[in-house]
C-alpha cells in the first residue's frame, strides 16, 4: 500500500515496544484492537483495513485472554471496517 502510494495508519498499543516501527510515512494510531472505539477513531477516513494482529503467545496464565484478543479483537476489527464503509 506504501508503495502505491496510499496513506497507511498503523493501530498499535500504548504498551507496545515501537522499535521496528522504522517508516516515517505512517501515521501511529494509538489503542486496544479489542476496543471498539479506539479502532473506529482509528479507521476514520480510511479506504482499506489489513488486519495482521494477533495474540500469538503458546502459552498465558489465562488462555481465554489470547481467545479474547484474537476472535473478539478481529470481530471489533471487522465491525470497524464494515461501519466505515
Amino acid at each position: 500500500f506504501r508503495a502505491a502510494g496510499f496513506p497507511v495508519r498503523i493501530l498499535v498499543r500504548a504498551t507496545s515496544p515501537r522499535r521496528n516501527l522504522t517508516w516515517t510515512d505512517v501515521e501511529i494510531a494509538e489503542g486496544d484492537m479489542r476496543d471498539p472505539a479506539a479502532v473506529a477513531q482509528a479507521m476514520r477516513g480510511q479506504r482499506y483495513l489489513v488486519h495482521a494482529a494477533a495474540d500469538y503467545r503458546l502459552w498465558a496464565p489465562d488462555k481465554e485472554e489470547i481467545v479474547r484478543t484474537n476472535r473478539d479483537g478481529t470481530r471489533v476489527m471487522m465491525r470497524a471496517a464494515l461501519d466505515a464503509g
